[in-house]
């Protein structure tokens, strides 16, 4: 079990002692029942204000999220241009490749695009964060924790 704060307990206490005094206040009729503002207690405007600010929020988040995914997509698609270019050994600082075919000799490609291709294979781990392994037991896995959170939301 969680363990209270004195600062937790003392903001109950304060909230307790506000309603105790509107309580007062009303049966005393200084206070009218429609105008109650307690302190730490949101009225019905301001929960629709914090709902409309929360609303937004998710929004731009998914307008964050969506614009973070589409700039991921294009620049795998420019790596992936890049290393097929390397693949295929065209260089396109050196024009005197003479292309056969679609395809460049293999003694036209230099070392140095081979060398920089087994750098990029070798040292490129931008893509193991997304992988996501199709077994049954992660699929199981997955399914069971989609389920709890679900539960856990209710």
């Amino acid at each position: 079990m969680e363990e209270m704060r004195d600062d937790d307990i003392d903001c109950f206490i304060d909230k307790v002692d506000a309603v105790n005094a509107a309580i007062k206040d009303m049966k005393d009729g200084k206070i009218d029942p429609k105008n109650i503002r307690v302190k730490g207690i949101p009225t019905d405007e301001e929960r629709k204000q914090m709902e409309i600010q929360r609303i937004e929020a998710e929004e731009k988040l998914a307008r964050e999220i969506n614009e973070k995914e589409k700039k991921r997509k294009i620049q795998e698609k420019e790596l992936w241009w890049k290393n097929a270019e390397l693949i295929r050994c065209i260089d396109h600082d050196n024009d005197s490749n003479e292309v056969k075919d679609g395809r460049i000799t293999t003694e036209q490609c230099n070392n140095s695009n081979k060398n920089r291709l087994r750098d990029i294979y070798s040292t490129e781990y931008s893509r193991w964060d997304r992988w996501e392994p199709d077994d049954p037991v992660t699929r199981d896995e997955n399914e069971a924790k989609k389920e709890s959170e679900e539960r856990i939301k209710v």
